[in-house]
């Protein structure tokens, strides 16, 4: 163990230089995040750059991760006939356990004990840390650990520098290869297949890093563990992606979808693309569906799903395909019960009350009906139909049936605070931090509009929550959010911001309506927080559903 220390010692010398870059840029992501709550994330622009600040730091910190611990291991290089370390008393195994030592302490476990305090100041749980911890340490153990194995096999800087351009241009080829037409043709994946090719690619990284490192330490075959990662990676550029396996189990806890059992699912609309695709060994058409997802309880979601759909023809010829649902249904209003609201002015104010009836009267005379918002959750998918069948949807329609995995979550009530400005709290693993004052209340209209925003972090893998305004006088309530800074390429950036706009609530006086009496003051806001919640199977079939052409 003395031998191993004054390895670590040694390589922490030599790379002090780098090793404080990296803390650096550790502490930087850690300080934008808290400075994200401040005062000055009431301006929009402002607050998307920090989340562009995170992120290039973020990927700094990856890669100087990457290149250190690559130059710890070429300290002591394991390539060629003359090395200075093998005239010392250490064998392979202990060189192995001193290098690696070093790349877990600098680079796993400073970065967790560094984001501790950060993590007790959302509020986390004992338990909440230990998994973020254990997603972190699972990150940085998949930047540094195949680093440690290509400089095992190298040994030098340049050799090093060359093989890994080598590497990644041969993954860039041999992927875009494989993929051909698969983002531009082909249908999405379920989203079990991708959970399971992702912990799959996981789990072959792992276990490739480990046995070359291995190999390479304790018996110095560096054309053994050269072989052993050309084959690995060549399965994993061309095996995993065309991997049909779905080894993910959804979760079905009896207590949750037990409030899910009248749910149904129904095809709203059925379309095909003019435009042919040539996928080898024919042509296709893509073909996109709309379902609609019925009796979703208040307090649920629809979050994903997956789907089998079979397409069957008067001749008997069938296509089945399976893909996943995109789901398009945008925020909805958590239940008056989960809110702790009484009934609305609207419902208690006797003249209101009596317009609004007059007006639902009025247009049922006039044959008008009474316009009501669509029920339940709108859902997408896509398949790729032949050519020669697709050329039938219009005049001769197939009948369908659909098997739907639909995954769902339940919010649940996080806290609940005044809306006032500069109002900061912490909850289960979330940093919240209300910037709603009088000069961010303002009246575009005759209805009052009021704009509230509401700033959060959220470390580790914890959801980002929903923000709703509720004014239990007049029995109020919107979550109308619009979010700001949450492009794509921002997945990384650990915090959110929010305007929720709402109306101040109104009652009819005479022929004009006027502010509630006490609506413009008790605004209160409620945290919400969506929790998984299960899943649920259901079928929707039919016979000659009317497919329409699209461009």
């Amino acid at each position: 163990m003395k031998l191993v220390w004054h390895i670590f010692l040694k390589d922490l010398r030599r790379h002090r230089i780098g090793y404080l870059v990296y803390l650096a840029l550790v502490g930087a992501q850690l300080a934008v995040s808290g400075f994200a709550l401040s005062d000055a994330a009431r301006g929009e622009d402002w607050f998307e750059r920090q989340q562009y600040t995170h992120t290039v730091f973020a990927l700094m910190g990856a890669g100087v991760a990457f290149f250190l611990s690559a130059a710890i291991v070429m300290e002591d290089s394991l390539v060629g006939s003359r090395l200075f370390w093998s005239t010392r008393p250490i064998s392979g195994l202990r060189l192995l356990a001193a290098k690696s030592f070093a790349v877990v302490a600098l680079f796993v476990v400073i970065p967790i004990l560094g984001s501790v305090p950060w993590w007790i100041a959302c509020d986390m749980s004992v338990g909440m840390m230990l998994r973020s911890a254990g997603m972190l340490a699972l990150v940085q153990l998949v930047i540094v650990g195949p680093a440690m194995a290509l400089a095992a096999v190298t040994g030098t800087g340049a050799t090093f520098g060359r093989t890994l351009l080598m590497l990644l241009a041969t993954v860039v080829v041999l992927a875009a290869v494989n993929g051909a037409g698969a983002t531009v043709f082909r249908p999405g994946q379920p989203a079990g297949v991708i959970e399971t090719r992702a912990a799959l690619f996981l789990v072959c990284t792992g276990v490739l890093t480990v046995a070359i490192n291995w190999i390479q330490f304790v018996t110095r075959r560096t054309k053994l563990s050269v072989a052993i990662g050309v084959l690995g990676v060549a399965f994993m550029v061309l095996g995993l992606p065309g991997a049909k396996w779905n080894f993910v189990t959804l979760n079905d806890r009896k207590d949750e979808t037990t409030g899910l059992r009248d749910v149904r699912v129904e095809l709203q609309s059925a379309q095909f693309e003019r435009r042919n695709y040539t996928l080898p060994p024919m042509g296709y058409r893509r073909v996109h569906l709309a379902l609609r997802v019925h009796e979703i309880p208040e307090d649920f979601r629809l979050l994903s799903g997956d789907v089998e759909i079979q397409l069957r023809w008067s001749d008997g010829q069938e296509v089945t395909q399976s893909t996943r649902l995109t789901v398009s249904g945008g925020l909805r209003m958590a239940s008056r019960r989960l809110l702790d609201l009484g009934p609305s002015v609207g419902e208690t104010d006797r003249e209101t009350a009596e317009f609004v009836e007059q007006q639902i009267a009025l247009a049922k005379q006039r044959g008008l009906g009474w316009v009501r918002p669509p029920e339940g959750e709108l859902a997408h998918t896509a398949l790729l139909v032949p050519e020669h069948l697709a050329q039938r949807l219009d005049t001769d329609s197939p009948s369908y049936r659909i098997r739907n995995s639909l995954r769902f979550s339940r919010a649940t009530k996080l806290v609940e605070f005044p809306l006032l400005d500069d109002a900061a709290h912490a909850r289960d693993g979330v940093r919240i931090r209300s910037l709603a004052a009088g000069d961010l209340s303002r009246e575009t209209d005759a209805q009052h509009t009021l704009r509230a925003v509401f700033v959060s972090a959220q470390p580790g893998s914890q959801e980002a929550p929903e923000f709703c305004v509720v004014q239990r006088s007049t029995g109020y309530a919107s979550n109308l959010a619009r979010r700001v800074g949450q492009t794509p390429a921002m997945d990384t950036a650990p915090f959110r911001r929010q305007v929720v706009e709402y109306g101040v609530p109104r009652v009819r006086r005479g022929d004009s309506w006027v502010p509630a009496p006490g609506s413009d003051s008790g605004f209160g806001v409620v945290v919400l927080k969506m929790k998984p919640a299960g899943s649920i199977d259901r079928i929707a079939t039919g016979a000659r559903f009317p497919f329409t052409m699209i461009e």
